[in-house]
């Protein structure tokens, strides 16, 4: 009779304990989707949880999720790419779903779509909630959009200024100022963290010395990694070493260098890559280009992703140093493949340029880097070299001087620059200068290697020469933005009006002026179509002989020595050699003194025009004892800043 009982009670616990074995399965396959570091095995449950028809949206939603970042780990991108995409569809509020499948678009070189994600990211995140923005800082770093990096992270401190001194906002922001080129606000953002942090562990001041060793100030570098193993009670953390290594290789403390690198090769292999391409520098720095290369090839079979395109680049530059050029082309040919924008094959490539003399290629190298980081001081190095080779480069022959020269150029810029370089020597009628042809040279070369797209160069024009190439040059100029003239050669000034003195001019009579010579208002009238600036340069207030030969027809008539004041409008500048009245000197060497201010001039980045001038009128006064003073006539508006180089 108990029979009927027992079975009773035996099949309710059979059917209690599936259910629980079925719970624990269940909780079992939550877990793993959510928490497993196996990616197979992460795979494998979200996908349980996908294919249940029982599952809520938001579960299914999580899901797939996490399996987009399964997928990610293995660098499956597009099923990753697939399932942030579905998790999205079912959660469109997923701020989280926007940003990682940003990354995955990151890591499929889709800039486009990364920075689309960013925007839906930071529009679909809750208010107050930092991750989006900062995240988003943080892909645009990697992207080398270093300035909107940092107007993502200002745009969230902005927005919630109770988490101004966030801890992952200033993180981001500093390393997007490194990354940058702008050392100083870098190290000003940990600085305010280390105030916040009093208890930092050494953490923040290792950041700081690394920031330090980006800028080159090896000793604070130094010291900042020594305070940090102080404040570690465990001890000198791996990249601790390897930082300062890299600070005593750049000290040429070899010996320091090479000891903190093997102490890291040996005790760690997440930072093995590092020491290791560290150390490769290092023998290369000691011309043992083999060991160099041996050390990168370690580098590369340890497959470290976050240096992988830099060591092929810096096997480039060691290939490139051996004269194996061929070979070093081919490792920046696999860098790219891996990062189109790479920073660091750039500036190895134009390196290499260099070497080969491709001073047009190095230069578009260099300003590709320096536009996304103008302070970079190994491009802004490597941009001085290629501008020196530019400028020191052979004369093309005069046939071919309206041709740009092959070594001479610069990435081109956002606006279209021109400009006519006209140098007049050997006059007809009157001994001839000595130094306009070079001049003219030097000033065409300096131009070129600033970005203008055209620069015309004529030596020894006559007057129909000079007025075919003013007319051929004002249809140039009415298309450009910025349209330049310098002139080199005899000027004068008679009855208040300025002239350009032409090869074949005599001016044996004052009225013979206009039409012997040309205007500076002719030469004015050339550059007033630019659309943003005009500039004449008139190299020709030299002591004029034309003068002291010439008879006066009308007694009113003023014929003095050097050039008269002028008055120009509408963003146009006038530059004299020397300022009205005063007389220009050639100088001792193939230069004048006021060409070779302004050559030099034009290659420092990022000095404006107004200043740039007020600097060469400062070299000249120092070049002649102050003697000649250039002058500038004419203002530009304040709504805008021009820069020759930008």
């Amino acid at each position: 009779m108990f029979r009927p009982l027992l079975f009773s009670a035996l099949t309710v616990f059979v059917i209690s304990s599936t259910f629980l074995s079925a719970a624990r399965a269940a909780d079992e396959t939550l877990d793993d989707c959510a928490k497993s570091e196996d990616a197979n095995r992460k795979i494998a449950a979200c996908s349980e949880i996908v294919r249940d028809a029982g599952e809520s949206t938001k579960g299914r939603a999580a899901a797939f999720f996490q399996r987009g970042g399964a997928y990610s780990s293995k660098r499956d991108y597009d099923r990753a790419i697939a399932d942030y995409s579905e998790a999205i569809r079912l959660d469109p509020k997923n701020a989280l779903a926007f940003i990682f499948r940003a990354g995955a678009y990151y890591e499929k070189r889709d800039y486009s779509r990364t920075i689309a994600d960013c925007n839906e990211a930071i529009r679909a995140s809750p208010e107050g909630e930092h991750q989006a923005h900062i995240q988003c800082g943080r892909m645009y770093t990697k992207m080398g959009d270093y300035d909107r990096a940092i107007a993502s992270i200002d745009e969230y401190m902005r927005l919630y200024p109770k988490y101004r001194d966030h801890y992952n906002a200033l993180t981001a922001r500093g390393a997007a100022y490194a990354e940058k080129g702008d050392y100083d606000r870098a190290i000003a953002d940990v600085n305010r963290l280390i105030r916040l942090n009093p208890d930092d562990d050494g953490e923040l001041i290792s950041r700081r010395g690394r920031y330090f060793n980006m800028k080159g100030d090896y000793d604070r570098a130094v010291a900042d990694v020594d305070k940090a193993i102080r404040l570690r009670h465990w001890g000198p953390d791996t990249k601790d070493l390897c930082v300062r290594g890299q600070a005593f290789l750049y000290k040429g403390d070899y010996d320091r260098a090479i000891a903190d690198l093997n102490e890291v090769i040996k005790r760690d292999s997440k930072y093995n890559s590092c020491s290791f391409a560290a150390r490769s520098e290092l023998h290369a720095r000691k011309g043992e280009f083999e060991d160099a290369i041996a050390d990168s090839e370690a580098v590369i079979r340890a497959r470290d992703d976050s240096l992988f395109p830099e060591i092929y680049a810096y096997r480039a530059y060691v290939f490139g140093r051996t004269g194996r050029i061929d070979e070093a082309f081919a490792e920046i040919r696999k860098a790219f493949e891996l990062d189109p924008n790479n920073r660091d094959a750039m500036l190895y490539r134009g390196e290499l340029h260099l070497i080969k003399g491709d001073v047009r290629s190095a230069l578009a190298d260099f300003d590709a880097v320096l536009a996304k980081s103008p302070q970079n001081r190994f491009a802004l190095a490597g941009r001085r070299e290629a501008v020196r080779k530019a400028l020191a480069a052979p004369a093309p022959p005069p046939a071919a001087s309206s041709a740009p020269p092959p070594t001479a150029s610069s990435v081109p810029l956002l606006e279209t620059r021109v400009a006519l370089v006209i140098g007049n020597a050997r006059y007809a009628a009157q001994s001839p200068l000595k130094n306009p042809s070079n001049d003219a040279r030097a000033i065409a070369g300096a131009l070129r290697g600033v970005g203008f797209r055209k620069v015309e160069v004529a030596e020894n024009l006559s007057r129909d020469a000079l007025v075919k190439a003013l007319q051929a040059f004002q249809e140039e100029a009415d298309r450009a933005d910025w349209a330049v003239i310098y002139f080199s050669g005899h000027g004068v000034e008679i009855g208040g009006v300025n002239y350009a003195v032409p090869t074949d001019a005599r001016l044996l009579t004052d009225r013979n002026a206009p039409d012997e010579a040309v205007s500076l208002d002719r030469l004015m009238a050339s550059v007033g179509g630019a659309h943003k600036l005009r500039i004449v340069i008139l190299d020709a207030c030299r002591d004029n002989p034309f003068v002291a030969s010439m008879r006066r027809t009308i007694a009113s008539r003023s014929a003095g020595k050097g050039l008269a004041p002028v008055e120009p409008t509408r963003a146009t500048l006038v530059v004299y050699a020397a300022r009205d009245g005063q007389l220009a000197q050639d100088g001792a060497g193939d230069n004048s003194p006021f060409a070779a201010a302004l050559a030099r001039r034009l290659g420092e980045p990022h000095v404006e025009v107004s200043k740039l001038f007020r600097l060469v009128t400062d070299d000249v006064l120092d070049a002649t004892g102050h003697r000649q003073q250039p002058f500038v006539y004419g203002s530009l508006p304040g709504r805008e800043d021009f820069y020759f180089r930008p």
